[in-house]
């Protein structure tokens, strides 16, 4: 089990199936012009905040040049998802193969509440992807302890899940996270 800031369990663990709650859905404004192109990891920064910072990038990846929205999910990603996924040219590949697809240009968010594990913030997203079929992720993510970076909130990985209306589980065959 994992419980969140406010001491409430919404991770369960069922005969080998993970089980998150969407227990919050909170208002998501997709905008371009929130999104600096010099916008960068800092520790002032929640993980929730890192997410969304993310999706905004995803959901206007065209602007204002072709991929800028996957660029700034990648200075967002952690050294080890850095050296998982591979330089931008790769990550880039990555997020538009079917798996992660429905993250470009999506059209709506919603947010399940955080929960900490282990130093480690699970955020479960709903996603309404450009054709309108809805997709479930789970961002994870950790605090960094570099100096270059020290206290910042990076993704260490991302995880497609199967959204059924109310919990969440994992594809039967895991993808390699982002």
């Amino acid at each position: 089990m994992i419980t969140n800031a406010s001491g409430h369990t919404r991770l369960w663990l069922v005969r080998g199936t993970l089980l998150l709650s969407l227990a919050v859905a909170a208002p998501y404004g997709m905008s371009a012009e929130n999104l600096s192109p010099d916008l960068i990891p800092n520790p002032g920064l929640t993980a929730d905040e890192v997410v969304r910072i993310q999706l905004d990038a995803l959901a206007n990846n065209d602007s204002p040049r072709p991929d800028a929205g996957i660029e700034i999910t990648f200075r967002f990603a952690s050294p080890d998802n850095k050296k998982a996924t591979g330089p931008l040219p790769q990550f880039i590949k990555l997020v538009k193969n079917p798996v992660y697809r429905p993250m470009l240009n999506h059209t709506d968010a919603e947010f399940g509440e955080s929960v900490l594990s282990e130093g480690h913030t699970l955020l479960p997203v709903v996603l309404t992807a450009a054709d309108g079929r809805k997709a479930g992720y789970v961002f994870i993510l950790g605090q960094q302890d570099l100096a270059s970076c020290q206290g910042c909130w990076m993704t260490e990985s991302v995880m497609r899940i199967k959204f059924d209306g109310a919990h969440f589980a994992p594809q039967t065959a895991p993808e390699t996270g982002i």
